[in-house]
């Protein structure tokens, strides 16, 4: 077993060591990607027909544009200045920077949808522009409080395949988690109070407006996120078709003539960015289609006394090396069925598989939204992860002693 596991390790060691030594990512990526391959039992002909068949799935292809679409949206409200009239209302009316920097990620967190943390991150980067913050604290503070709902978020799909996947209401998946989301809220202010430095003083017009003017300025700063949250979650449109028709309709609204205006859509398409999409969903397809779920399988079966760390390792490492939701629980909760139960539950062990799992999307270097994040702050990985991990670890911790106490309670 532990020839395996450090097969399992090696390409991971090799991604961070690349990263660390500032390769580019897609680059990176696809050197590890193929080294797993090899260590798994791809051939080069497999994972060159995985290869293309993951770039031409539908999947890939609407998480290219949807990506593309945010990083156009972004360039679109930096050329109507909306991030700064946001900014300029917010600070008016909550009188806080700190606010500020946890309200706007944490409201983009309501929107499932991939790479969603580029949206606020110019927001928590106009707020801190005056202040000695690192890249990487900017890039923390934007990340965490951009998923402290996908603990419990009835919209996550990776709690939606929860209920499936163990035959339980969602609501029920929604309230067992929730706690979490509550702890992870409580860690990020935590942690704003120990790593922020001193903030300057929110500076306030002198020309002071009505409050329901500021309120009318800071919608109109961030309406289009609004428009693209409700348009996904009252009117269930594709998240693609939401951001396009949001993008489309902010453009058009934009003063200017049509062909200055058409430049945006140049600025948006962000090759490093993008091409590391595509890079990703390639490096999935490999996992997906190796012997790695065997080992998992393998796992569970001899894990005796030390289950706890099986159910904890299994969803941590998916996650980890997908860096999606849905690939956890869609891949790893039918393995641990006989563990939980079929029939009735074990509603902390469900809690526990999942937060693991989303512990390990959390930290996993091919994270959209870690990665975006990082490359938009120019922050290195490193930094942002000597800030991560005392909150992943802190909310590891306390589930397992959660399902140490409370596991079979609902039985």
């Amino acid at each position: 077993m532990i020839v395996p596991l450090l097969k399992l390790l090696l390409p991971l060691f090799l991604l961070v060591v690349l990263l660390s030594r500032k390769v580019n990512i897609s680059l990176s990526l696809a050197v590890s990607g193929i080294s797993m391959g090899f260590l798994f039992g791809l051939t080069p002909a497999r994972m060159s027909s995985l290869t293309g068949r993951a770039l031409l799935e539908g999947e890939t292809l609407e998480l290219f544009f949807v990506i593309y679409f945010v990083l156009t949206l972004v360039q679109v409200m930096k050329a109507k200045d909306s991030l700064s009239l946001f900014v300029g209302a917010a600070r008016e009316l909550f009188r806080s920077k700190k606010v500020i920097i946890f309200l706007a990620p944490a409201i983009i967190g309501l929107l499932p949808m991939p790479a969603g943390a580029l949206l606020p991150a110019p927001i928590v980067n106009e707020t801190l522009k005056d202040d000695p913050v690192s890249p990487a604290l900017k890039t923390y503070i934007n990340y965490w409080f951009r998923h402290i709902w996908e603990y419990s978020w009835p919209l996550s799909s990776g709690v939606i395949i929860t209920a499936a996947v163990f035959h339980l209401d969602l609501m029920k998946v929604t309230l067992i988690n929730l706690p979490f989301t509550l702890l992870a809220a409580l860690i990020g202010f935590l942690s704003m109070k120990v790593y922020l430095p001193p903030l300057k003083e929110v500076a306030l017009s002198k020309a002071r407006s009505s409050r329901k003017r500021l309120w009318l300025n800071l919608f109109l700063g961030v309406w289009e996120v609004i428009l693209i949250i409700l348009l996904i979650m009252v009117i269930h449109l594709p998240p693609l078709l939401a951001m396009g028709g949001t993008v489309l309709l902010s453009w058009l609204l934009l003063p200017g003539k049509a062909l200055s205006k058409g430049r945006l859509f140049i600025k948006g398409f962000q090759v490093t960015l993008l091409s590391s999409t595509l890079v990703i969903m390639v490096f999935k397809a490999f996992i997906l289609n190796s012997s790695v779920i065997d080992l998992s399988r393998e796992l569970i079966g001899k894990a005796g006394s030390f289950q706890i760390l099986v159910m904890m390792g299994i969803p941590f490492l998916i996650g980890f090396l997908t860096g999606i939701s849905n690939a956890f629980a869609g891949i790893t909760f039918p393995l641990f069925l006989s563990v939980v139960g079929t029939t009735n539950p074990d509603l902390a062990k469900v809690m526990y598989l999942y937060v693991s799992g989303f512990l390990g999307v959390l930290l996993s270097p091919v994270h959209f939204c870690l990665i975006l994040s990082a490359q938009y702050y120019r922050a290195k990985l490193s930094d942002v992860y000597r800030l991560l991990l005392p909150s992943i670890i802190a909310v590891a911790l306390l589930a397992t002693a959660a399902v140490i106490l409370f596991q079979g309670a609902n039985r």
